[in-house]
């Protein structure tokens, strides 16, 4: 690093860094909250371009030379986000692939990785049901998979519990000792002391001091009790809070530096279940039963995934039930819950960019990526069809309408199969728009019908349901047509059915040929 600098408006987080960081090392960057240690590991490793100065990795410049320098490192950062609607092997699968690396080579180190991480556990689960610690040891293990020269890791032992934060411990410590270099930023002294054998300690934007640990602690028994003179701290009550700190550090470590099971917790064993538990044991075996009950469990655990469709039911029940209580509607405006359900469910295959990689993740063949919508789409009927068919009947009971119970049911259905076969089409259309030479990446879903998710939707799912609408304006013009709007039930449902599958069919071959596409786009951004 030469004259590494960054401001944020006025301020300045960074000023002017010039370090050289020794191979071969555990390196800790250590410091005060806000001392600069994110931005400077930011910068070191390509997430933040500085307003002045160089870094080098491995001899290549970051900025000038990003795909040299991203191919020999492995990056953790602090707020790292994950797929949270991945399982732990498919995870490491999209960064093996994101890697370059061949799917049996990357499956190997994969599997390597999370048993020496003490993942099986999360093999098969998904990130969304996985502990902080969990994910920050899923994190590490993406970062290992390519076997980097270097590892950065920002504040790794952040929010991870006694247990998670050994396996970590241990592993770095084998991996330094393998003659790999980590580069690790902590503002726990006595975490970077117990680990790191070179430091650089960090403050107000400036590396105060740096070296080996024994030449920068010089006199002091601890680098927290150096810490204050190395960064010119001079408060009274400086003294009583970092007592507290290396209380609380002996508290939580051993003699020996290993950490100790926090009190009151037993260690319990992780098995791994092949059947689901609960309602879930009610689902087929194999692939297909696997992705409903995945899509169902993610439908409910992710927060935002759950108040999308908490509204669209929510919305989809009070307007025909409002309608029903002011006795001027029709049952025909309980399709409009249909509708409304439709257009969530175009959302989860069209604009939601995160459940495309549910898909291409774990795919190898057309036959291996309609299986895998086949289950998405049934896991999103098994949300939609009771709702719509419990809204239509309470209208009706309302309104008293029955003889036009069959032909709303029947059109609700025809809807919501069309609405899932535009859905999955667009998912497989425009998944992820490749970024331009010079511009910023396009936002996942911004792209064809994605881009209008509720007109685009609704109005495509409205000409595939043409001949079921015509068939239901037919039957109510022509004499004696209303006694058999009966057939619109179970022709509407044969309709809806085949529609939103074969939706599926003509998704899957170009789902199955677009994942090298998305993973050069992502690669390139």
């Amino acid at each position: 690093m030469r004259g590494l600098t960054k401001r944020f408006g006025e301020q300045v987080a960074v000023a002017g860094i010039d370090l050289e960081l020794p191979a071969g090392r555990c390196i800790g960057l250590v410091g005060p909250n806000g001392a600069g240690k994110t931005t400077t590991l930011s910068m070191l490793t390509g997430l933040l371009r500085p307003d002045q100065g160089t870094a080098e990795v491995a001899g290549f410049d970051v900025w000038r030379d990003p795909v040299e320098v991203k191919s020999r490192i492995g990056v953790l950062p602090e707020g790292l986000r994950l797929f949270e609607r991945l399982s732990g092997r498919e995870l490491l699968a999209y960064t093996g692939g994101l890697r370059g690396l061949p799917g049996a080579e990357a499956d190997r180190r994969a599997a390597r990785l999370l048993d020496v991480l003490d993942l099986a556990g999360a093999r098969h689960k998904l990130l969304v049901d996985c502990s902080p610690g969990m994910r920050r040891r899923l994190g590490l293990a993406a970062a290992l998979l390519h076997s980097p020269e270097i590892l950065f890791l920002d504040e790794p032992f952040e929010g991870v519990d006694p247990v998670s934060a050994q396996v970590i411990r241990g592993v770095l410590e084998r991996y330094t000792a393998s003659g790999a270099t980590v580069v690790l930023s902590s503002h726990v002294m006595a975490l970077a002391e117990s680990l790191c054998d070179w430091v650089a300690v960090m403050a107000a934007g400036r590396v105060r001091a740096h070296g080996p640990l024994a030449e920068v602690r010089g006199d002091a028994p601890s680098l927290q009790r150096a810490f204050p003179e190395l960064v010119g701290a001079t408060g009274r009550d400086a003294g009583p809070d970092l007592d507290r700190t290396c209380r609380l550090a002996r508290l939580m470590t051993s003699p020996d530096g290993s950490t100790l099971p926090a009190a009151g917790q037993d260690a319990r064993e992780v098995r791994h279940r092949s059947r689901p538990a609960g309602p879930g044991r009610l689902l087929p075996q194999g692939r297909t039963g696997a992705t409903v009950e995945r899509g169902l469990r993610y439908a409910w655990r992710d927060p935002r995934t759950r108040t999308a469709w908490v509204t669209s039911l929510a919305i989809g029940l009070i307007v025909p039930v409002f309608n029903a209580l002011q006795n001027t509607g029709s049952v025909w405006f309980a399709c409009f819950a249909a509708g409304m359900l439709g257009v969530q469910m175009y959302n989860q295959f069209g604009p939601d960019a995160s459940a495309f990689w549910m898909v291409a993740l774990t795919i190898a063949s057309p036959r291996d990526a309609y299986v895998e919508l086949r289950g998405r789409a049934l896991a999103l009927l098994v949300i939609s069809l009771p709702y719509a068919t419990l809204v239509t009947v309470l209208t009706t009971a309302m309104l008293g309408d029955w003889p036009a119970l069959p032909g709303a049911l029947g059109l609700s259905f025809a809807l919501l199969g069309a609405m899932l076969a535009t859905g999955a089409w667009s998912s497989a259309r425009f998944p992820y728009p490749v970024p331009q030479e010079g511009h910023k990446n396009v936002t996942p879903g911004q792209a064809g019908l994605a881009w209008i998710p509720v007109f685009g939707g609704m109005v495509a799912a409205a000409l595939l349901c043409l001949p079921v609408i015509a068939l239901t304006v037919w039957l109510h013009l022509v004499p004696g047509g209303t006694a058999r709007t009966w057939l619109l039930l179970p022709l509407g449902t044969a309709y809806g059915a085949g529609v939103g599958f074969a939706g599926l069919r003509l998704a899957a071959p170009r789902t199955a040929r677009r994942l090298p596409e998305i993973l050069a786009a992502v690669g390139r951004g």
